[in-house]
């Protein structure tokens, strides 16, 4: 059941299905270090809670990011990544304070 809570379906009848996303979802690795001091280089998506990030960092963090392969996809909330290397995909979502009043 793991599995059904991550995709948020229940795959109960459905084997073949559940097979399929249960290996895509095998190949998912969550890497919890120092950003600048980790190879990313290959990572197909990565995602950034920059909110209390000073320039310096953040600029540090967009330095590591144009290493990425051609083809990753960026996460990234509060911030935007302003480089002529990256495209915008979507901009979704509201802007809220920490205490949930719209900015």
């Amino acid at each position: 059941m793991g599995l059904a809570k991550i995709c948020g379906l229940y795959f109960k009848n459905d084997k073949k299905y559940y097979d399929t996303i249960s290996k895509k979802v095998m190949k998912i690795h969550f890497i919890n270090r120092n950003f600048l001091e980790t190879n990313i280089k290959n990572a197909d998506i990565i995602y950034i809670n920059a909110t209390c990030m000073k320039p310096a960092t953040w600029d540090g963090i967009i330095q590591k990011l144009i290493e990425l392969k051609s083809g990753s996809r960026i996460i990234v909330n509060t911030k935007k990544i302003e480089h002529e290397r990256f495209k915008l995909v979507n901009n979704g979502g509201e802007l809220m304070c920490p205490f949930g009043s719209p900015v």
